[in-house]
């Protein structure tokens, strides 16, 4: 009887997998019949005969040259060769410890025209023979003098080349050659790791085979290391990171530090004192031997002569950024869900954060994070001023730091403009607006900072009655430079307060009705007049007793704010959306807005027919408005009420996550980013709004960075992987 379709591919996927289990058992058999000792015989008698070769002199050998190899001969030099011949024997190492960069550094200081130019022509060849170039390597060594121990050395080298590339009997060669071609062709190390790593023992089940490395694997690799550096310094290191990266998922502490002391780390970090700290900031038990390890590492770094100056620096402040994070992290519970730092913690974070800023002054990275931090803290809607004023008094030193350090950098040049005409400094806020005048960058905000400034101004001069005239005149120049995407009706109120501050009743009067009119004559106007009313009186300067007139019918709205009408709330959309892209906000908005915008969140949510019922304009404007407000950020989430989500677009659902999630301090990392990425990039291509053009551009490239899912070592921390990674070790990556 024949059988069914499922049953032959049950028994096809049965006869797989046990072939495949045959085979592993054979290769496990395989390796369990040949001992650590035995298997490493091969490549231990190849290692046997290179420690016992050494060079002899030739007859009438350069004296220079036989001190490359014997140091011993050095004395006889005089102090100039001397160091030249020691500048060649350390590159000699270096290449030899697969140190590329350094090998050229060391060679730097051999001239042209010295005796040793011909090592230097050598090892320049060297090292793209190694990285398998032997045609490079050819255009240095057809310079060398025949008769010299460096054209010999490169003739052995170029035989076993052509010996490998051949394909031809290694017996048939000479001695020198063979041995090189068995070193650096045949490989025995590589054999002996192949056939070493094959077992890794009994593995627990709740392990994963990928993740484990088992005690006799590393017995055999500490032996290996020792042995093979020497002649496979890059299979070597490849191992032992492998080994460590398998120790670092692995949930035994005591066997993590058993393995990191015996085994060496990458070059950035060859105690591994930088893994420890990653292994330990997350386990709240071992908290206390995290922030010690970096530290450790901090000062290992000084002596870390591998890495360039720049990298160091580098790595440092990644280092810094990591502690002030961690620091952050390790708050306890209730001190997180309050967002309440204690002063030592404060002081511990701003320390770590300002030498992160400093040991690295160019990447705006620190500055960011650092400054997000203080701006998280400074927040009027979230904290009282006692609470907020240790952070605000460092903002302005922060934005200068990163502004100094990062010139092209916009974002730190626009706040510290608002802050300066703020605080009537407006001499250090002039260079920066020259800077972002002159800097024709795409930002419309920065494209109007002409505007920005003239406004500002005037409002500074308002303060003072007799400056009033002086005033007026910047207010005209911002009113001819008003840019299209920021709310026109508002250019009335502020001109009809400015009047008020001159004293001038009867025009302040005609104005005022004349703002009035222009916004609108019906009911549903009422409660935007009253805000811009209000706003355009604070920001020119009316004293506080004049300012009580305005204040009232925003309070009284503000007490009663269940009974406003809906198409109310909905009409100051615009009006506050633009006070929040332009950073303009009048000092009682933060008395008022929280209220009318959580309002308004409850009218949407229960408004089915919401954009059929009132004027979509004011719907889009007043949806916008409290995304500025992250009204629609609860419990870490964001969420569109479903009469918005069914009428946005994919790409304004996106713009708006995105700012919501790119504004708070707890930026997750989203799983399928690089697609919603390229929609809000479209979109940008496609917008006819010259602001939300580019907000999409640059919210797209901004979430790319700040939203991407980390690595499990972080972005910065990848680098342990790919520390020594090489074109020509391709055959080392995956042994265990």
């Amino acid at each position: 009887m024949a059988r069914s379709k499922q049953q032959r591919k049950a028994a096809k996927h049965k006869a797989k997998a046990k072939a495949k289990a045959k085979a592993k058992a054979k290769a496990k058999a395989k390796a369990k019949a040949t001992s650590p000792r035995q298997a490493a015989g091969e490549g231990r008698i190849v290692r046997s005969r290179v420690s016992r070769v050494r060079p002899r002199p030739g007859d009438g050998e350069p004296a220079e040259d036989v001190a490359v190899f014997d140091a011993a001969r050095l004395k006889s030099l005089s102090p100039e060769i001397a160091q030249q011949v020691t500048a060649v024997r350390d590159a000699l190492e270096a290449v030899a410890a697969g140190r590329d960069e350094r090998a050229r550094q060391c060679l730097q200081s051999i001239p042209r025209r010295s005796l040793l130019s011909d090592w230097r022509l050598f090892i320049t060849g060297l090292i793209d023979w190694y990285h398998d170039a032997p045609e490079k390597a050819e255009q240095s060594w057809r310079r060398l003098d025949a008769q010299r121990r460096p054209a010999r050395i490169a003739a052995n080298l170029r035989q076993s080349q052509q010996l490998h590339r051949s394909g031809g009997d290694a017996k048939a060669a000479a001695p020198d050659v063979r041995m090189i071609w068995r070193l650096r062709f045949e490989r025995p190390a590589l054999a002996e790791a192949y056939r070493e790593t094959a077992d890794a023992g009994p593995i627990p089940e709740s392990i994963s085979e990928d993740d484990w490395i088992g005690p006799a694997q590393v017995d055999w690799l500490r032996v290996f290391a020792t042995e093979q550096r020497r002649f496979e310094p890059h299979l070597v290191q490849s191992l032992c990171e492998n080994a460590l990266i398998r120790i670092y998922h692995l949930p035994f502490s005591d066997g993590f530090e058993h393995i990191t002391k015996r085994l060496p780390g990458p070059v950035h970090d060859p105690q591994n004192l930088w893994l420890k700290f990653l292994f330990y900031a997350p386990t709240p038990d071992h908290e206390n031997q995290a922030e010690p390890a970096a530290l450790k590492y901090l000062q290992s770094l000084d002596q870390n002569d591998q890495l360039s100056a720049n990298v160091r620096d580098a790595v440092k402040c990644q280092v810094y950024l990591a502690l002030a994070n961690h620091r952050r992290a390790s708050l306890n519970p209730l001190a997180r869900i309050l967002h309440n730092e204690g002063p030592e913690d404060r002081s511990e974070v701003n320390r770590y954060y300002q030498a992160a800023c400093k040991a690295y002054p160019a990447s705006s990275e620190p500055h960011r994070e650092y400054v997000g931090w203080l701006q998280e803290y400074a927040d009027p809607e979230r904290f009282r001023k006692a609470d907020r004023q240790w952070y605000e008094s460092r903002l302005a030193t922060a934005m200068e730091a990163w502004s100094k350090g990062v010139p092209e950098e916009i974002t730190p040049r626009l706040w510290l403009v608002d802050h300066y005409f703020d605080k009537e400094m407006n001499e250090l806020a002039v260079p920066h607006v020259k800077w972002l005048a002159a800097s024709r960058h795409p930002n419309p905000k920065v494209r109007a900072i002409e505007w920005k400034w003239n406004l500002l101004e005037s409002m500074r001069l308002a303060r003072r009655k007799t400056r009033v005239a002086q005033a007026q005149e910047h207010f005209d120049n911002a009113k001819s430079l008003w840019p299209e995407w920021v709310c026109q009706e508002w250019v009335p109120y502020l001109q009809a307060a400015l009047s008020r501050r001159a004293g001038d009743l009867p025009s302040f009067e005609a104005q005022r009705k004349e703002a009035r009119e222009q916004l609108g004559g019906t009911s549903r106007e009422d409660l935007a007049d009253a805000v811009m009313a209000l706003g355009a009186m604070q920001m020119m300067r009316l004293p506080a007793a004049e300012l009580k007139a305005f204040r009232g019918p925003v309070d009284q709205a503000a007490k009663s704010v269940s009974t406003l009408p809906t198409e109310q709330l909905l009409a100051c959309g615009r009006f506050f959306r633009d006070l929040h892209r332009t950073n303009s906000l009048y000092p009682a908005y933060r008395m008022h807005g929280a209220k009318f915008a959580n309002e308004l969140k409850k009218r949407i949510t229960n408004t089915r027919n919401l954009f059929s019922r009132y004027r979509k304009q004011d719907c889009w404007a007043a949806v916008e408005w409290l995304v500025h407000k992250k009204t629609f950020y609860t419990n870490y989430q964001f969420r569109l009420p479903p009469v918005i989500m069914s009428k946005a677009s994919q790409a304004q659902v996106i713009f708006w996550h995105f700012q919501t999630l790119l504004n708070t301090s707890t930026n997750p990392r989203l799983v399928d980013l690089e697609q919603r990425v390229q929609i809000l990039k479209q979109a940008a291509s496609e917008e006819s709004d010259p602001y939300l053009r580019h907000a999409y551009a640059e919210t797209a490239e901004r979430a790319l960075h700040e939203l991407r899912p980390e690595p499990l070592f972080g972005e910065f921390a990848e680098m342990f992987f790919n520390a020594f990674a090489d074109d020509d070790d391709d055959d080392d990556d995956d042994v265990f």
